[in-house]
């Protein structure tokens, strides 16, 4: 166990964020392989760290990959978010409410953003 945490530690600082992915793919390599996408993408969920993974486990992404192979948008989803209008970086932010209604959640998740930077664009899916 004390192994591991040295690695977690070590993973999560060479990051630069509180989780890593240790999987060998990313966006770009996914995109590559389009007739692996469903299993290359479930490779790439599952090199999330555990305090990734257990945030991804509370969303049922099974499930939501399947209908997504099956309705052929799988591919397109992650085209999308490799995008530049799916860059989460300081240039702009992108929300995304997947359990969308009547985009109310998104409105205002919107106005609080441009409350707190009135200059950032904000790019909203649902």
């Amino acid at each position: 166990m004390k192994h591991l945490a040295v690695i977690d530690r070590f993973l999560t600082r060479a990051s630069g964020y509180q989780f890593y992915n240790t999987s060998k793919f990313t966006f770009e390599t996914l995109l590559a392989a389009p007739d692996n996408i469903e299993v290359n993408f479930k490779d790439y969920l599952a090199g999330f760290s555990a305090n990734a993974q257990d945030v991804l486990s509370k969303f049922d992404f099974d499930s939501i990959i399947k209908r997504m192979v099956e309705s052929n948008t799988l591919y397109l989803i992650i085209k999308e978010f490799n995008s530049e209008k799916g860059y989460l970086g300081t240039g702009g932010m992108t929300v995304y409410d997947m359990t969308m209604g009547t985009s109310q959640m998104l409105s205002r998740m919107e106005e609080r953003i441009h409350d707190l930077n009135s200059d950032i664009e904000v790019a909203c899916f649902g």
